[in-house]
């Protein structure tokens, strides 16, 4: 050991038995003759004599904030640091500022050391998970090719519908910063008229039974909608997804009971979607509730652990601006659009919309059953030519088979990832599924008289889709499906604007492909 390395030491140990006996006044001599032979600097010694001065009580902890400080200069080695210390090395083995020594360094006393974790994301976390933040991502990249039975027959035009597409494209941060709050936002990057925040709210987790959320998130309605896009089994949801009504700015409180056994949901909205859509002239809150349970989540009977049954309901104040509907197939091509242009004049106005839904989930093992039931009705809409109430429906039965059984699961109302047991390069090929749905919407007999034009809308579609998914690993998933979809009449596929060519079809094949990575 160097002579001025002994001093040096000397020096530090004096001044901790100083302190140790009276917890006086700061040894400023000390640190002048650090800083003059350069160890420590200017604003470090600045700090040390700050916290000394405002806080006389505190000299212990800035006496150990020197210590550490030096040794993570590399001045004094981990065993210096013990000797100091009376032989106890209660530091880790990372050249870090302690939790307790870092305030006397000026920091505020609530820092802690973060750690980094691939969990649910890139995440950031400190050691005892108190507070954490999330980088996720999800990224879906498609190839579609369509076929049709056009009319007039022998025109021999080609639609172009078939290519590739980046379905989505998001980035999503969320984080936990105490036991009593978290936070999420997510933003969509995918298409230029698209690009959007999607969502962006806080939790207030009071107790199990009554929490708070507030901000843009998705209104609580339907199982379907609650699942996360990644999540589902199919590429596209049911046709019945467009009488949702998605995402829209509120609070909403939620809470369960008997580990979520049961649990609610219920919220006040603006009732005009995102914080970025055109709002209506109604001052009046929407107000969305769900209500689901799994009445034999603890009877202890395996065959029936997974039965979810769910209700949701929403009621609003309406107007003419808030009348819209875009209802498309599962290969995105919208066949019922309405928004403000009734078939004889522009909507006037619109008294309230009700939406109602039920759907129902049974899971054992690696096999899923579930379906659901959602309508919409706006009552009085009010035209030039006429008063009329407009319904529409949807509904779907849909199946899952893990066949490498993989456990499905649906929780608090939402369908959980599927979880390869032996990744793909990890000495296993992943996961695979088969899926099936019936989907079938209905807008009724009059919206032909009343609303739409035939042909450039139809009033009634159904659908059937058989899909194969492969789960590389928990990550990253290939998807293959083929959807046909039926018409009650012809609908608009392609009009050349040059010519004034039109194309109608009365059924829709579509075979899609996807390569899916979340993290």
């Amino acid at each position: 050991m160097s002579v001025k390395k002994m001093l040096l030491m000397v020096g530090v140990v004096l001044l901790l038995a100083s302190g140790a006996v009276a917890q006086d006044s700061f040894n400023n001599n000390l640190l002048e003759i650090l800083q003059s032979k350069g160890i420590l600097s200017s604003q470090e010694v600045s700090a040390l004599q700050k916290k000394d001065a405002a806080d006389p009580e505190a000299g212990a902890a800035v006496q150990e904030a020197l210590v550490l400080l030096l040794k993570e200069k590399g001045v004094l080695t981990k065993e210096d640091a013990a000797f100091i210390f009376g032989g106890e090395a209660a530091q880790d083995d990372s050249p870090k500022l302690s939790q307790e020594a870092s305030p006397a360094l000026g920091g505020k006393g609530s820092g802690r050391e973060l750690v980094g974790v691939l969990d649910d994301g890139f995440c950031l976390k400190t050691r005892d998970s108190s507070s954490q933040f999330h980088l996720k991502g999800l990224l879906q990249a498609d190839y579609k090719t369509y076929d049709y039975d056009l009319e007039p027959a022998g025109i021999g035009t080609d639609p172009g519908t078939d290519g590739f597409d980046i379905r989505r494209a998001r980035l999503i941060a969320k984080g936990k910063l105490s036991p009593l709050f978290d936070f999420a936002m997510s933003y969509e990057f995918q298409g230029v008229s698209s690009r959007r925040l999607l969502d962006a709210y806080v939790n207030a987790r009071i107790h199990d039974v009554f929490s708070l959320r507030a901000g843009q998130f998705k209104e609580p309605f339907g199982l379907e909608a609650l699942s996360s896009d990644s999540d589902l089994f199919f590429t596209e949801r049911s046709m019945g997804f467009g009488l949702n009504p998605g995402r829209d700015v509120g609070v909403m409180a939620f809470g369960g009971f008997w580990d979520n056994a049961l649990y609610y949901r219920l919220g006040m909205f603006n009732g005009d979607g995102m914080d970025d859509a055109t709002g209506g002239n109604v001052d009046e809150p929407e107000v969305c509730a769900r209500i689901g349970a799994t009445p034999f989540a603890h009877a202890g009977i395996p065959l029936l652990k997974g039965f979810h049954l769910g209700a949701s309901g929403s009621y609003q104040r309406a107007d003419a601006n808030t009348v819209s509907l875009d209802i498309s197939t599962a290969g995105r091509t919208d066949f019922f659009s309405v928004a403000t242009n009734a078939k004889f004049s522009i909507i006037r106005n619109c008294d309230t919309l009700i939406r109602h839904g039920a759907d129902a989930a049974w899971t054992y093992g690696p096999v899923a059953l579930f379906g659901e039931y959602i309508q919409a009705k706006y009552d009085d809409m009010e035209s030039k030519a006429q008063t009329f109430d407009a319904e529409m429906t949807g509904y779907y039965g849909a199946g899952a088979w893990i066949i490498t059984g993989e456990p499905v699961l649906v929780s608090r109302g939402a369908i959980q990832p599927v979880i390869p047991a032996n990744a793909l390069g990890d000495g296993g090929y992943g996961a695979f599924g088969l899926a099936f749905r019936y989907d079938n919407f209905d807008a009724g007999d009059k919206v032909y008289d009343t609303l739409v034009f035939v042909g450039d809308s139809v009033r009634e579609a159904e659908a059937m889709t058989f899909g194969l998914n492969w789960y590389l690993n928990q990550y990253a998933r290939l998807s293959l499906e083929f959807t046909h979809t039926t018409f009650d009449q012809p609908l608009l596929i392609y009009r050349d604007s040059s010519t004034g060519t039109s194309l109608y079809s009365d059924k829709e094949d579509m075979i899609i492909s996807r390569f899916q990575l979340g993290f």
